[in-house]
């Protein structure tokens, strides 16, 4: 059978499957143009090819993505770089949860073996993406390179966290004890627009404060993709380049019960969990490198636990919830691996992805929900300890595999779990 024939089996087998995510995945993971064509292609729009944006209009609730202008060009080497080696990274959102996600950054920042290519977020990890771009193009900026320009990111990150510390709460940023859980008590009943009318975030003010959106567009070390979701259509949509603005970070962070949906150019927006918490696919379009790690604050399994309480069934409904894009993302990469594998896909047109994960889960799953808008700075450096920690003993345990293998069954060895 010629290779035509095997790609044309392998895409009536993908359209009865998993229907245009996997053709999506197809196409995201042939090679790209060649770098010239890419720059003499800089002023033009950045998006998926038609028929891949049409097919992910039926799954995942449609990942479309909002095109970016400059972002910049892949690094030169996808593999190894003096030494270290370049990884992509994929955050999760998670409100204060996302202070694990800063230890590990932290840690990774400290080792310094890793460069990082391109960053997808999503709220909580949204944010932890854009200061830690900005950190690096500022230090660019100021000519610093090497472990001068990572001191500057951890001081960045640790900056902005800090700022998290003292508010207190995500919703009032008012450090009174108590209030958090009658404002929490409160959403059941009220909505954003009642509770607090005037729009009032106080994390876009800390926002700002530690990153410049101009200077973060106009940078060329590290790409970012925000996802939010489109209210109007359900759609999860990425914000990059020019269009990676503090409004898109706020919408990608919206939880439609705590504030007020986010407009952009005339669209509304909501947490970017409920489309893709992050988004792996502009990983796999807009760079080189093979390898994502994720680090993931939400956890997909839990102990099996018979009579939960009203919170905890809320709480692990909201992490099923934003779990499930992410879940199906990873079904269609095994997919298409299999079909690597299976040799029914050219591995020289094909790029095998390399997944890797550090993972909150279990030990975020201590807290309870309402914790997840907690920022206290007792609770934020608590977050801190325990992502460093998981940090380094994932460096100790596979530093070595990164452009050599995938660390995690993306199916978690659960791929026929259908019940006939």
């Amino acid at each position: 059978m010629t290779d035509e024939e095997n790609d044309h089996g392998a895409e009536e087998k993908q359209t009865g499957l998993f229907g245009g995510l996997v053709g999506k995945f197809v196409s995201a993971i042939s090679p790209k143009e060649n770098m010239q064509e890419k720059q003499e292609k800089q002023e033009q729009p950045v998006r998926p090819v038609p028929e891949v944006a049409s097919a992910a209009a039926d799954d995942v609730g449609g990942v479309e993505e909002v095109p970016a202008t400059d972002v910049a060009a892949p690094a030169d080497d996808a593999g190894e770089d003096n030494g270290r080696r370049i990884i992509n990274l994929a955050l999760q959102g998670g409100g204060s949860h996302g202070a694990f996600t800063w230890g590990v950054l932290d840690a990774l920042l400290e080792d310094g073996r890793l460069e990082f290519e391109g960053i997808s977020g999503t709220s909580a990890g949204a944010m932890n993406a854009t200061v830690l771009a900005h950190a690096f193009a500022r230090a660019a900026q100021d000519g610093l390179e090497g472990a001068p320009a990572r001191e500057a990111a951890r001081k960045a990150l640790a900056r902005f966290w800090e700022g998290v510390g003292m508010m207190g709460n995500f919703i009032t940023g008012v450090p009174v004890p108590g209030l958090q859980n009658v404002v929490t008590m409160m959403t059941k009943w009220v909505s954003p627009v009642q509770t607090n009318p005037l729009g009032i975030n106080p994390l876009l003010r800390l926002l700002k404060q530690e990153v410049d959106f101009d200077l973060l567009a106009r940078q060329s070390k590290i790409k970012v993709f925000v996802n939010a979701t489109n209210v109007r259509t359900g759609r999860g949509e990425v914000f990059s380049g020019r269009h990676l603005t503090a409004d898109a970070v706020m919408a990608s962070a919206c939880l439609p019960m705590l504030y007020q949906a986010v407009q952009i150019n005339g669209e509304y927006y909501w947490d970017g969990g409920y489309s893709g918490n992050p988004v792996i696919f502009p990983l796999i379009y807009h760079t080189k490198s093979v390898d994502v790690l994720l680090v993931q604050i939400n956890p997909i399994e839990i102990p099996q636990a018979p009579g939960l309480m009203a919170q905890e069934i809320a709480s692990r409904v909201d992490e099923i919830t934003f779990n499930t894009p992410l879940l199906a993302e990873f079904r269609a990469m095994d997919f298409i691996t299999r079909l690597l594998d299976e040799g029914r896909l050219d591995p020289t047109r094909y790029k095998r992805m390399l997944m890797h994960r550090v993972d909150g889960g279990e030990i975020l799953s201590k807290f309870n929900v309402t914790s997840k808008t907690r920022a206290d700075s007792q609770f934020v450096h608590t977050l801190f300890d325990y992502g460093r920690k998981a940090g380094q003993q994932w460096l100790d345990s596979h530093f070595s595999d990164v452009g050599v293998r995938s660390t995690i069954d993306l199916l978690g060895g659960r791929r026929h779990s259908t019940h006939l």
